[in-house]
């Protein structure tokens, strides 16, 4: 984000949540309707390494 007034939607939403959880704020995860919405999955979080892209994927895969 540029700048506090800047609207975010979409992924770059969910992606400024995971941010301010970085830094400590304690924000609960939405699981949405059937508890398998991408941010309760952890899909939007940025993978350490090439092991968590691979279990993002399978959580994408068996919450469908």
């Amino acid at each position: 984000m540029r700048s506090a007034n800047q609207d975010v939607s979409g992924e770059d939403y969910w992606k400024a949540v995971n941010e301010l959880r970085r830094e400590g704020y304690q924000i609960p995860y939405f699981e949405g309707r059937n508890g398998t919405h991408p941010d309760v999955l952890r899909l939007f979080e940025d993978a350490d390494d090439e092991e968590e892209k691979q279990r993002q994927t399978m959580r994408a895969i068996f919450s469908q």
